[in-house]
Parts: C-alpha cells; structure tokens; sequence
C-alpha cells in the first residue's frame, strides 16, 4: 500500500485552524477537468497552513473530461482549502479559499484568461463510499488517509461550463471589462437565485473593485457593489468574532425600500463604507435574497430601530441557521471571474438564497 505523507495531525489541524462559519465536514471533493489537457498533479491543503500540502493524490494523469473522486477522511472545522494543479504540458496553478466542506464538485476549464474552477454543490453527486478496488493511502498519521477513485469519462455535452480549448498556460486574452450582469449568462438555470459581487476598496485614497477574497489590510474602507439576476428583496448582515450578527442593509436607522431589480447594480453600505481597524482577523458578511420579504430579517430590522440588538441578531441567527439545514438538499455554486464573485441556488420560488463572504484583513 502506498503511503502519502499528508503533513498534519488531527489534533494539530483542529487546534491550529480553528472553527469555521459552516459546520465542519468530510472533505470529499469531484474534480473534473475540462481543460484540454491532462492534469497530472493534485495536492490539497489548508489554505492558512499551505505547508501542510498533501502528496500528489493522482496515481495516473486525470485526462480532460475526466473526474476523479478524492475523499480524506479528515473531519475538521478549517473552512477554506488550496487545490494545486499540475498539467501535461507544464503548467502550474493553484486555486487558493475553496470551500471544501461546503462544495463537492471542483470543474477547471480553460478560458482565453486562464484556467478557472467552478465550486459547486448538487446532492446526486455526494458520495462517501468508494468502489471495492478503490485504493486507500495512509497519510503520515494513523487515522489519516485519502481515497481516491478511478477516473470516469463524463459527458462534455453536459459540462456546465463553457470550453475555450485553450491551453493551460498559454497566452491569455486581455481581460475583459468587469460586468455584474447576468443578460447573457448561460451556466445559471432560469431557477436560481444568483448575485454577482465585487468589492471597491479603497486604500491610501486610490480606489478600485477586487474579490471578497482580497487579503486586506488595516484602514482599508469597503463597500459591496451586487446585481441579482431576479428581481426580490435584499437584505445585508454581517457576524462578529463573538456570533453577532447586524443589520447592514436596510439601515435600521433609516429603514429604506429593500427591493431589488434583475441586472441593475447596488452598493452596500451606500454612504459610509466599512473600514477596517488595527486588529488583524476576519469578518463575515451576507446577502440574502428572496423572492419576496423575509419576516424574521424585517422584524430584525425594527428591532435594531429599537436598540433591542440582542433580540435582532437571535432573529437573523434563527433565519442563517435554516438556510443552512437545507444545504444538503440545495444545489450551490461559486466561481470568480476576474474581480467578480458569482453565487447561485437553485430555489423554488419560496427559499431565499445566502451569499457569504468572508473579507480577511491583517
């Protein structure tokens, strides 16, 4: 049996990493290649703790449109983890903040600006057992180990994600102007609840739009800028390090019109934009989108108009909490695009949709 010395020990990880928003969870993962070349490579790892990268978890090349399944039997609370890839022809990248215990599908594909990955979630491609002759790796630690799966060939008429055919690694195209809008967006169903997001920072009085998941730096002002691809009702809130939560979209103490229109641009907070203080950390933020009012986050709302803050952040947890015991039923997406995150739901026109974003800023 071959023997992958996976750099870390259960106790060490859960100590070192902490806990996370999301519960913690098995981190068994699908990834699908549709670049066009053969990946060669695969290696995870927390992405805080990079030196704790696994072994190459590939006995033979994954060829393009192949997955593979990959499943440690790890069980931990770290939230965001590293895939570094490898492919034939050379080319290297790492795909750094994937939320392996929230998603179960990874699809890398070739664009004309590079390679991308598509995290996803959909309940009929959970799995957690492996066939009979799937082979089992021990990792450095005795309860430590990765199965992994033998390839299967997939359908590409069924790839979610459009194909380039260009080359990892190959001269990329200028990049194109960012866009929040979902007119000619394909790969969301007619059925989902979507928001495109980006950030525009500002620091040392320069501004510009980048990821939710800029590393930050102290003094740093934020504010979201979002479109939803379906008209509804948006509400934003963020959590503290001690699990309270606050409303920062309608402002509680100047309760405007939280309706929202399909395609058109918003800003979150419109007139102050958050600033981040000296101390080093993370905070996390979310959107919720609903077809229609929310009556948990509106009396929340009117509490917070009342000072009765404790009560409003119990209501919000309350709403947070059975989003999240419907996750395993729900197929979620995620994928950045240049300076723009884009989440979607599935939904059936009565749930509403959560998008987090965790801003980490030292």
């Amino acid at each position: 049996m071959r023997k992958y010395a996976f750099i870390c020990t259960l106790v060490a990880l859960s100590l070192l990493l902490g806990t996370s928003a999301w519960s913690g969870g098995r981190l068994n993962f699908m990834l699908v290649n549709l670049t066009g070349q053969d990946i060669v490579d695969a290696k995870i790892c927390p992405t805080y703790f990079p030196k704790y990268e696994s072994e190459n978890l590939l006995k033979k090349p994954l060829d393009s449109h192949s997955r593979i399944y990959i499943g440690p039997n790890y069980y931990g609370e770290q939230k965001y983890w590293n895939i570094a890839l490898k492919w034939a022809n050379g080319h290297e990248h790492t795909f750094t903040r994937l939320g392996l215990t929230r998603y179960n599908t990874y699809t890398v594909y070739s664009t004309p600006q590079g390679v991308k990955i598509r995290q996803s979630y959909e309940p009929s491609a959970a799995r957690y057992e492996f066939g009979p002759d799937a082979p089992s790796y021990m990792g450095a630690q005795p309860e430590v180990s990765v199965n992994v799966s033998a390839p299967e060939k997939i359908d590409s008429a069924a790839a979610k994600v459009p194909v380039a055919g260009v080359e990892p690694g190959k001269a990329a195209a200028a990049a194109t102007p960012r866009s929040l809008s979902f007119a000619d967006n394909a790969t969301v169903p007619a059925n989902a609840l979507a928001m495109k997001t980006t950030v525009e920072r500002t620091r040392a009085g320069k501004t510009n739009t980048v990821l939710p998941s800029e590393n930050f730096k102290a003094g740093d002002q934020v504010r979201f800028v979002f479109s939803p691809n379906q008209d509804g009702h948006v509400y934003w809130v963020s959590r503290d390090d001690d699990g309270q939560y606050k409303v920062l979209f309608p402002n509680p103490q100047n309760v405007a019109d939280n309706a929202v229109t399909r395609n058109k641009e918003y800003m979150v907070p419109a007139a102050q934009p958050l600033q981040f203080g000296d101390k080093s950390g993370m905070d996390t933020v979310m959107a919720i989108l609903s077809p229609k009012p929310v009556p948990g986050l509106d009396k929340a709302v009117k509490l917070e108009s009342e000072g009765k803050l404790d009560e409003a952040s119990k209501l919000i947890a309350d709403v947070i909490s059975s989003h999240e015991q419907m996750l395993p039923e729900m197929v979620l997406e995620e994928e950045d695009i240049e300076d723009v995150n884009e989440q979607s739901q599935l939904a059936d026109g009565e749930t509403y949709f959560i998008g987090t974003y965790d801003l980490r800023h030292e």
